[in-house]
């Protein structure tokens, strides 16, 4: 991620972006490896069944879980993640229960799965009442440590950028407006850091500011004044007195009468410019 629109990533900044996407994937891993393991060591303990056939099992119940694990997170990253509380309380309920659905079907799918299904074929055995319960309830509770990792993920995220951006970002002259590579807002207790051209649009809203970028929105108490001294412009433009548009993530613009323009923004929102805006952003383009 670059903490500057004007300048590449440095060989070590992109070193270090390897470094950590390696650790995500390691600890992704990881975490599936341990529950093949997992598996395995309640397989032998409750079953009497060669070492092999345990093995099987583990791996019945494991490879659903990478695929529907991926899924979930990838998911929460996109629509749930750095979103409204709301949103939070109301899709994992239903995530919670296709997630577990999804992997009880895989299993049984994998169960019926024998050597030489090619020539057989294969039928679908649905488990009995006590263990598709059992299952079921396994589900969920897989869900549950999917969706802590997924947050996990995504506060280490937040704080490596955030680590990378307060390093880099420049100091302003109190007396002096100063542009800077990135930007710092308190959210909520805790210090977020955006890459300039990672924002689609700033808007202000009654006391409070909120950024948004294309998974994200973060509210603060910081002023679109001293935003706006610090924002690099172009590709940051101030269409109207309460918003501030990232040129760069403008898909089109029409006219919306009176001098003003409509942008149709890369995140789906169209924002309506001032006629002092509009002027802005065409200085902007050119």
């Amino acid at each position: 991620m670059s903490t500057s629109i004007s300048q590449p990533l440095s060989i070590p900044a992109r070193a270090r972006g390897i470094v950590h996407l390696k650790c995500e994937w390691a600890a992704f891993i990881l975490l599936h490896l341990s529950f093949g393991i997992g598996y395995v060591i309640v397989f032998q303990l409750t079953r009497i069944e060669t070492f092999s056939d345990s093995i099987a099992g583990a791996l019945i119940n494991v490879i659903p879980l990478i695929v529907v694990n991926f899924a979930a997170i990838k998911f929460l990253e996109k629509s749930v993640l750095g979103r409204a509380s709301w949103r939070h309380a109301f899709v994992h309920p239903i995530l919670g229960a296709a997630y577990s659905f999804s992997w009880y079907f895989c299993v049984m799918v994998g169960r019926g799965v024998k050597a030489n299904w090619l020539e057989q074929g294969f039928s679908i055995r649905p488990f009995g009442w006590v263990g598709g319960t059992w299952q079921l309830y396994q589900g969920l509770a897989l869900y549950g440590i999917a969706a802590l990792f997924a947050y996990a993920l995504y506060f280490y995220r937040r704080a490596v950028i955030a680590e990378s951006a307060l390093s880099k970002a420049e100091i302003p002259d109190r007396n002096e407006p100063v542009k800077t590579n990135s930007l710092v807002v308190k959210s909520h207790g805790e210090f977020v850091a955006f890459d300039w051209s990672d924002i689609v649009f700033i808007e202000a809203s009654g006391d409070e500011v909120i950024i948004h970028t294309e998974n994200s929105r973060t509210k603060t108490h910081k002023t679109m004044t001293s935003i706006a001294r610090k924002m690099p412009t172009p590709p940051l433009a101030r269409i109207h007195r309460s918003l501030i548009a990232n040129i760069d993530k403008v898909l089109s613009a029409e006219p919306a009468g009176n001098g003003k323009l409509t942008l149709h923004m890369s995140d789906g929102i169209s924002l309506t410019t001032s006629r002092a805006g509009a002027q802005t952003f065409k200085a902007g383009v050119d």
